[in-house]
């Protein structure tokens, strides 16, 4: 009953958070997505998507025009040229990636998208709050009928290219058959999860949940073969390098585990709740607090360097290049590039 009720109040917080009405328009309140095709960023805040090049060159903007009625907290994704983003106000995107002009939209959806679609092969998936997960073609017609949980869906799905698997805010895992949109099995886990589950190579997932837990999960049948107890709420999606587990949760903590047992090799103390993913560069790993600080520690836990920014850091970062970039909210620059040192580069800020 108290993670019932725990669960019903952080989703009402979230809701308030993710958007705040004003006149006819919408003012994003959220943080913003950003992705990469290694040579352009891409960076869905607010009302626009920005492409900016990797020498901080701004090479387009959708839609061209103001348009306060679109909200795109979405991550994008990119594939054959093609970025796809969903928006606020339950409509899919398909734009050029070259040129930022729509080739298509899909408003097949009766609920929003705050996750960030999946592109397998050619197919794309695109979870909804609606409680469905959608699958297209790149001609924009649905490739089989939508998958119908009991719960919105606020994660981005991964996929080993045969099955696809997403939480549901039913509290479930499930897999979906990537020919036929069959669920092959849906497991109870417990709690909502709010971060992309990560798979890797071995078939095995790895999620956060807001059980305060840390799951791996057999891809095969859906069992949980470990669970690990963190201090607080897990909103840090787990990342993988070689044979250990990395995640940060709310009350401020870093940990790494042995990813076959899930042993406890070290924790840090960062002194503010982690939200965002560590990013995974050439000398450790690289984390976001939510007291506006890149950290970065090697992977024995040695701490490299810390880098404050202004504005609010939510987003994981990404690296392309041996450089990381960093989306701010709320900050006078909407994207900063560091390199691997922590020496700011450039940053970009919104044209007036």
């Amino acid at each position: 009953m108290k993670q019932k009720y725990y669960t019903i109040l952080l989703t009402l917080v979230i809701s308030a958070f993710f958007l705040t009405s004003c006149g006819s328009g919408i003012s994003a309140t959220s943080w913003p997505g950003i992705a990469t095709d290694g040579e352009t960023i891409f960076v869905s805040g607010g009302s626009k998507i920005y492409a900016i090049s990797l020498n901080n060159t701004l090479k387009w903007s959708f839609p061209a025009e103001a348009d306060n009625t679109k909200a795109f907290w979405a991550e994008p994704v990119i594939d054959k040229n093609q970025l796809i983003v969903g928006d606020y106000t339950k409509t899919l995107y398909n734009i050029d990636a070259n040129t930022g002009k729509e080739n298509w939209i899909f408003d097949g959806a009766s609920g929003r998208y705050i996750a960030g679609a999946l592109i397998v092969g050619n197919t794309i998936l695109a979870p909804s709050t609606d409680f469905s997960l959608y699958a297209l073609n790149f001609n924009k017609n649905q490739v089989w009928k939508p998958v119908l949980t009991k719960g919105a869906l606020w994660v981005q799905p991964v996929s080993d290219e045969k099955t696809a698997y997403f939480p549901s805010m039913d509290h479930n895992l499930y897999a979906v058959n990537l020919e036929n949109g069959v669920v092959g099995w849906a497991v109870p886990l417990g709690a909502a999860v709010l971060s992309k589950p990560t798979l890797d190579k071995g078939g095995y997932l790895y999620l956060s949940t807001v059980g305060s837990e840390v799951l791996k999960i057999q891809t095969s049948d859906g069992k949980i073969v470990n669970r690990f107890p963190v201090s607080k709420v897990g909103w840090s999606s787990p990342v993988i390098n070689n044979d250990f587990v990395y995640f940060g949760d709310q009350s401020g903590t870093i940990y790494a585990l042995n990813a076959n047992n899930f042993s406890l090799l070290w924790k840090k103390d960062t002194g503010a709740p982690i939200i965002g993913s560590a990013c995974i560069t050439t000398k450790g790993l690289v984390w976001i607090t939510q007291n506006n600080e890149v950290l970065a520690f090697d992977f024995d836990g040695n701490k490299l360097w810390s880098k404050t920014l202004t504005g609010s850091l939510y987003t994981s970062p990404i690296v392309v290049k041996d450089l990381i970039f960093i989306a701010i909210t709320g900050g006078d620059s909407l994207v900063v590039a560091l390199d691997v040192n922590g020496a700011e580069k450039w940053s970009f800020s919104i044209p007036k």
